[in-house]
């Protein structure tokens, strides 16, 4: 992975096989965590600097496999979109459908769709709405709580 910064510098973040098919990512509230799902069953937690880049790498919670993934060798979490609610808890698609963790990682529980998802993103004038993509379709889904508003700067 790679970081190009608003002066056009170019900064290597990760090398190539520090993590397996990395897919979705997202901002913590405050722009100080970095989380990245793959096709690991982990998502990955790091710690971002004033300068971009990003350092200590470390497990910040753990996919739940969808059960025909269950015992099978091949078995991937396929993690993609992410989005974290304004109290900070994320929302990770995967096999077994939506996944919700905590700020801490801890896991919440898992949202199902009729349907294999992809992505997702909070929207609407309050941004209480979750809106989801799922094999030629998109959902959505009034939540209570609204879903993050990163400053504009």
């Amino acid at each position: 992975m790679v970081y190009i910064s608003s002066q056009g510098k170019l900064s290597k973040l990760t090398n190539y096989n520090d993590i397996d098919f990395p897919n979705g990512i997202a901002l913590s509230s405050d722009c100080s965590k970095l989380y990245i799902g793959s096709n690991e069953t982990v998502v990955w937690m790091f710690d971002v600097h004033a300068d971009g880049t990003i350092s200590n790498k470390r497990p910040f919670a753990y996919i739940n496999l969808a059960v025909k993934q269950i015992g099978r060798a091949d078995a991937k979490s396929l993690a993609d979109g992410m989005e974290i609610d304004s109290q900070g808890n994320l929302f990770i698609t995967s096999q077994a459908g939506i996944q919700v963790f905590d700020n801490t990682g801890g896991y919440i529980g898992t949202i199902q769709i009729p349907s294999f998802i992809s992505n997702l993103a909070f929207g609407g004038e309050d941004l209480k709405t979750l809106y989801i993509t799922a094999s030629g379709k998109v959902y959505s889904l009034k939540m209570n709580v609204p879903g993050l508003r990163y400053p504009i700067r």
